[in-house]
């Protein structure tokens, strides 16, 4: 329990409701201080308000009396019957006056509510200043057990003296009242604080849990290494919503970070992979080539020494088509092995179009195929390396051809001026590239064709030839509705 305990106190939920309850507790005592004091200040004053009041009135009261008596309108009895009856009569009118006494010049007692009092002989400090100043004094003193006010006043005409009344207030009621507000300011100060408190728990609670869940968030992380869960965006519009989704930014971007990391590391080993693949095929390559011209060269010869039947004409064709298939797969291996020296010189694209076309005729014409020109007279002479440029135009031609297979297709290439430079578009309506398999088709040796009748070089070396022209090759692809190859070169 203690334990635990001093792990919440140190919690920032802990430290926030003790520094708010003793905020509350501080706030509340000097609220209630206050109001006690202020209360106790009303309570004193009116109670030396009403003394003095009823003091005045009947010092004024008992001075005609003594006048009269001093005229011989009253004798001496009248005047004591008077006085015994004027105090009776202001303790029954008044509970708290506890005492009533008249004294004479002398300090004598005339008239006392006590009969015992009668032979004393009172010259105390009050009744001395009342006698020497002429004027009403107030003092707070213990009477019989009870705070009590003593208020001692002259009865007398400007400098005429006759005597002196002092009048004793109980302050006991003024005192209960005291108390009695002081317990209910001490009530309703606990209940403000243990509905403060409530109300902190669920603030603390509120203000807290954000940076509890950043917490718990980042110990995740530290312990388990996992950036991959990023969490939704904090509905909160304060500094914490603020703090709250900078580090969701932050999380979000470290993650990022991270796939694009592994993502390197991959693309790394690719490369390495692909570097390895380049140099063998360089030498298979070079291993190929050489045999394969020699071969070239005596099938020529022989060609010319057999004699013409159509049985030999076919297989020639087929061993002709067989040796220009190798060599262009040479071909490509060679370009995707090494870095060639691109010759960039001015270049008329429709132009360079029109002549490759030739080349597919006999191809389109075979597999029933139209091939549909769209070129922009406006388009301007560019700068570029025709005979890659041609590589990708022809890889491009071919692919579409083998996409439509035969029977009734159409290949639609069309040019356009842009702003930021040339397009070149190649549209055919063949089978088209599954989604699954469109992000992929750029790269190295991956082929969507049969086995056999493509290495998966095409692409990715005509991509390539298109980025060292600062260009870019985009293609769009609907399943059984076609593929269409974007081009454009700055």
């Amino acid at each position: 329990m203690l334990k635990t305990f001093k792990i919440w106190i140190t919690s920032l939920e802990g430290k926030f409701i003790l520094a708010a309850t003793a905020c509350v507790l501080v706030f509340s005592l000097s609220a209630g201080l206050f109001l006690v004091h202020r209360e106790e200040h009303l309570h004193r004053t009116d109670a030396y308000h009403r003394g003095f009041t009823l003091t005045e009135i009947s010092r004024l009261m008992l001075t005609n009396v003594m006048l009269n008596h001093e005229l011989g309108m009253m004798d001496r009895q009248d005047l004591q019957d008077y006085l015994d009856f004027f105090i009776v009569n202001l303790k029954d009118r008044d509970s708290c006056v506890r005492s009533v006494i008249v004294v004479d010049k002398e300090g004598k007692v005339l008239s006392h509510s006590d009969m015992t009092e009668f032979v004393r002989r009172y010259d105390d400090e009050s009744f001395k200043d009342a006698f020497a100043l002429l004027k009403s004094n107030v003092t707070e003193n213990t009477h019989k057990g009870e705070r009590s006010l003593l208020i001692t006043a002259p009865l007398n005409i400007d400098t005429k003296v006759w005597g002196a009344l002092r009048i004793v207030l109980s302050l006991e009621d003024m005192y209960a009242d005291i108390r009695k507000l002081q317990q209910e300011i001490f009530l309703i100060s606990v209940v403000v604080l243990i509905l403060a408190l409530g109300v902190l728990k669920i603030a603390a609670r509120k203000l807290c849990t954000p940076i509890v869940q950043l917490t718990q968030m980042m110990d995740g992380i530290r312990s388990h290494g996992d950036l991959q869960t990023v969490p939704d965006p904090a509905r909160r519009r304060d500094e914490l919503g603020q703090l709250q989704n900078s580090f969701f930014w932050l999380l979000q971007r470290l993650t990022e970070a991270d796939r694009e990391r592994e993502k390197a590391i991959e693309q790394l080993a690719q490369n390495e992979k692909l570097v390895s693949i380049g140099y063998l095929a360089s030498g298979v390559a070079h291993e190929i080539n050489n045999p394969l011209g020699g071969i070239t060269l005596c099938f020529k010869n022989l060609v010319n020494l057999t004699p013409r039947t159509p049985e030999a004409g076919t297989l020639t064709m087929a061993i002709e088509d067989g040796l220009k298939k190798i060599k262009v797969i040479v071909e490509q291996l060679l370009d995707f092995s090494r870095a060639s020296k691109t010759e960039k010189k001015p270049l008329d694209l429709n132009s360079l179009i029109r002549r490759l076309l030739v080349l597919f005729q006999y191809e389109a014409q075979r597999r029933e195929i139209k091939i549909d020109l769209d070129l922009d007279q406006n388009i301007p002479i560019c700068v570029a390396d025709e005979n890659k440029i041609a590589q990708v135009f022809i890889n491009l031609i071919t692919n579409a051809l083998q996409a439509m297979g035969d029977g009734a297709g159409m290949l639609r290439i069309s040019t356009r001026l842009e702003e930021d430079g040339c397009l070149i578009a190649f549209s055919d309506t063949g089978e088209g590239i599954a989604p699954e398999n469109l992000p992929y088709i750029f790269d190295p040796f991956f082929s969507t064709k049969k086995l056999g009748e493509g290495t998966g070089l095409g692409l990715s070396v005509s991509r390539g030839i298109i980025e060292q022209h600062q260009g870019s090759l985009q293609v769009e692809s609907e399943p059984g509705r076609g593929t269409r190859f974007t081009i454009r070169i700055p």
